[in-house]
């Protein structure tokens, strides 16, 4: 199984990913929050984790595609255009359609995908996701926002663990 690792080049900008596995079945998985959290290795570190411990049962059946988010997103970017972009970029590079597996953040940005182009989503799962934000979690989004301006990526994960 190899793992191939890059940029995937869309019309909104430069998308880390990192594939693995040899599968005939495609699996795009958009990562939560935690993505963010790795600025310096955005894709490489979840990818890593992902092919070693969680999802290598599950690479013989799937070629597997960790995307992450362009980063430098413009304030006020919304979920559904984040699903756009991917969905421009999925249909460029000719991947979908695809199982999407949206974790936490990702989740809310697959849903949309699934919504707006239903030809690129074979199968969507959530994990840790909903349909909206609460206003707990937007105090606590707004908290990491601020450190991450900071710089500070290491609370910000940290405070991301149960």
């Amino acid at each position: 199984m190899g793992r191939e690792q890059g940029l995937l080049r869309g019309p909104a900008g430069r998308y880390p990913y990192v594939k693995f596995g040899s599968g005939p079945r495609t699996l795009v998985i958009f990562a939560g929050l935690s993505d963010a959290f790795q600025p310096e290795r955005p894709a490489r570190y979840l990818a890593l984790l992902l092919e070693r411990y969680y999802y290598r049962l599950f690479t013989d059946e799937f070629t597997i595609y960790v995307v992450s988010r362009r980063r430098n997103l413009p304030a006020g970017t919304t979920t559904r255009e984040m699903a756009a972009e991917y969905a421009d970029l999925l249909s460029e590079y000719d991947i979908g359609p695809a199982d999407v597996l949206g974790v936490s953040l990702g989740g809310l940005i697959a849903q949309h995908l699934a919504a707006d182009r239903p030809d690129l989503v074979r199968r969507l799962v959530l994990g840790v996701s909903g349909v909206r934000v609460g206003e707990e979690a937007r105090r606590t989004l707004r908290r990491w926002a601020e450190w991450a301006d900071r710089g500070w990526w290491f609370d910000a994960y940290l405070d991301s663990i149960p």
